[in-house]
C-alpha cells in the first residue's frame, strides 16, 4: 500500500510537471483516498473510464487528459 501524496509528489518529480505550462490543470483533480492498493490508468478522464474503475476498485485513477 502506498500514499496517494507519495504517489502524486513522485510522479510531479519525476516528470518534472512544474517545467511545463499547459492550459489546464494538471496535477489532483479530485481528492479519492489516502491508502492506494490499486491504480487505473487511461489517455482521457471519461465516464467510461470511471464505470470501468469503479469494477475494477482501484483508489486512484491517473490520466493524461484530465477534467475541464
Amino acid at each position: 500500500m502506498a500514499s496517494r501524496d507519495d504517489i502524486l509528489a513522485f510522479a510531479a518529480e519525476y516528470l518534472d510537471v512544474a517545467a511545463y505550462r499547459d492550459y489546464g490543470p494538471m496535477g489532483l483533480q479530485v481528492v479519492g483516498a489516502e491508502k492506494v492498493d490499486k491504480i487505473a490508468c487511461g489517455v482521457s478522464a471519461s465516464r467510461e473510464l470511471f464505470e470501468r474503475a469503479g469494477e475494477t476498485g482501484p483508489q486512484l485513477v491517473l490520466v493524461h487528459h484530465g477534467l475541464f
